[in-house]
């Protein structure tokens, strides 16, 4: 049975859907709604679709919040009804403008309980099932079998036997992808190896009997250059015979020079211009976080700088670009604008909404805010019950912006934005593993943060959730591992320097670094450090 069968055949529905390429594996990752009473059934029939890996469940008591926000819409409704009767009494423009904002937050709160309300109902009769499916080379198990040293030493073996024919499967390919320059390079090597063997019977010169250091030494008294034409003078007939006993010495040598340089130079046209990996682009990436309509100062970005520096990448013929077409273009090579940046803003302040959204808005640019997800919307923190500060804007208060493609709302994880120098009670550094903490626990954290992330985002935001942004930039390379199996198909962190994605290579959205944006930075001088960027050689 397909999966497919397993889930139509249960009544449910694909909520989201992701395939990725990775080389020449593939991996789909998506969730799926299946009526609650047929949860079980239809996980032990998805279990038969593959070899489970990794299987957990949780269960979320939403009766108490359900009853809390339906006594809380009663009451606003209430008020609302108080405050129109008001507003058909007032009789000073004062009074009338004071109700009407009171009307207004009042409808507003009324709608985001409403909201949360239809949530419920979702929750309490559809169950969501997490699945990630992955072509795998050789199908292994978790199995820990005890064996002795006599089957351990062949296993080694057979380890080594059947990497070493896969090393040579790699070579093979590598061979294969370069055999013109390969061809170039030995045809060159044998054509200076006829021409040496051919003066003077491969007699060598007396002067070259030993190589090495003195091998300079040996060339300056016959050869000089003019600096006009670099012209060789001198002896003709003597250079051109040295020059063959030279070859003659050193042809093994040279050719492996040769083959070596030319190594070097096609890695750094690689680089450079994707000659042989195939298309690339350079993509840097802006980090913001708060905004305040008077001059900044940290974090803080002023309306007029963020204004100038947007206008300055405009004008430099920069295109912001939105995370889905980063990933479009990393996972299946859609073609990017020339010239693409990537405008991103931390932590979920109300200020991406009042400040930055209007100033994109109008510039007709894009940006992606990676939102806490346990502070979204919140006005105190779960954690200490201190006010937030600076405030922090609901998903409902950024749909309007969400829908007009200025901002889209992705991961700044549910809640590891935490370090214990900074009050954090989870003991934990950002993403990092915990002191002592087993790769299984750790695993477990990590999947879990997330799968809360997708529980209090989902129905609430219009567009997929495929990126995360490593709080403090702090990860591993196992992090990113676990996190890109439970979906998160793009991630960053906080280390300045460019990027560089391929086509159709999903791999290379991973831990992209970031520019940090701040008041300081002129929209010139923007201009010119994502110029320097894209010149860089190297990535």
């Amino acid at each position: 049975m397909s999966l497919d069968q397993a889930v139509s055949g249960m009544g449910g529905r694909y909520e989201s859907r992701t395939l990725h390429q990775q080389g020449s594996y593939r991996s789909l990752c998506c969730a799926v709604r299946v009526p609650s009473e047929k949860f079980r059934l239809f996980l032990d029939e998805a279990g038969t679709v593959g070899h489970v890996t990794y299987r957990s469940e949780y269960t979320e008591d939403v009766g108490e919040a359900y009853y809390d926000s339906e006594a809380r819409l009663a009451t606003q409704r209430t008020k609302l009804e108080r405050l129109q009767k008001l507003l058909e009494e007032a009789a000073g423009l004062e009074d009338i403008i004071l109700l009407e904002q009171a009307l207004s937050e009042t409808e507003l709160q009324i709608e985001y309980l409403t909201g949360d309300l239809r949530r419920y109902d979702s929750l309490i009769g559809y169950s969501t099932v997490n699945i990630t499916l992955g072509e795998v080379y050789r199908l292994t198990t978790d199995e820990e079998v005890v064996q002795s040293f006599p089957q351990r030493l062949a296993a080694a073996f057979g380890t080594g036997l059947r990497r070493g024919a896969e090393g040579l499967e790699e070579l093979t390919i590598a061979v294969a992808s370069n055999w013109v320059g390969i061809l170039v390079l030995a045809a060159a090597g044998t054509r200076c190896g006829a021409s040496s063997a051919g003066g003077r019977g491969g007699k060598r010169h007396p002067r070259l009997r030993r190589m090495g250091s003195r091998f300079s030494l040996a060339l300056e008294p016959t050869l000089c250059y003019t600096f006009s034409g670099l012209r060789p003078t001198g002896r003709g007939p003597d250079i051109l015979r040295h020059w063959r006993r030279i070859l003659l010495r050193m042809k093994w040598k040279s050719v492996l020079a040769a083959v070596l340089l030319a190594a070097l130079v096609l890695l750094g046209a690689d680089i450079r211009y994707g000659t042989v990996t195939g298309r690339h682009c350079r993509l840097p990436v802006l980090m913001y976080h708060h905004f305040s309509q008077e001059a900044g100062s940290g974090f803080t970005v002023s309306a007029a700088r963020f204004r100038e520096q947007m206008s300055a990448l405009k004008a430099a013929g920069y295109t912001a670009v939105s995370i889905a077409q980063v990933v479009d273009y990393g996972q299946g090579g859609t073609p990017l604008p020339d010239k693409p940046v990537l405008i991103t803003m931390d932590d979920g302040y109300t200020s991406n909404l009042d400040i930055a959204a209007p100033i994109l808005e109008d510039l007709g640019l894009c940006a992606a805010v990676f939102v806490i997800g346990i502070n979204e919307g919140e006005a105190v923190s779960a954690h200490t019950g201190e006010a937030l500060t600076p405030p922090r804007f609901s998903f409902e208060e950024a749909a309007p912006w969400v829908e007009k493609g200025v901002l889209d709302l992705q991961s700044h994880t549910y809640d590891m934005h935490q370090r214990p120098q900074t009050g954090g009670v989870s003991g934990r550094e950002g993403a990092l593993k915990k002191e002592g903490e087993s790769a299984e626990d750790y695993r477990d954290a990590l999947l879990e943060d997330f799968a809360q992330y997708c529980r209090r985002r989902e129905g609430r935001v219009s567009t997929p959730l495929t990126a995360l942004s490593y709080p403090f930039g702090l990860c591993s390379g196992e992090t990113d591992r676990v996190l890109e199996e439970a979906g998160a198909v793009l991630t960053v962190t906080v280390r300045e320097h460019c990027n560089t994605v391929f086509a159709g290579r999903p791999g290379t959205l991973r831990r992209l670094g970031r520019f940090n944006v701040d008041e300081d930075i002129t929209g010139e001088a923007l201009v010119r450090k994502l110029e320097r960027w894209g010149r860089g050689f190297f990535v």
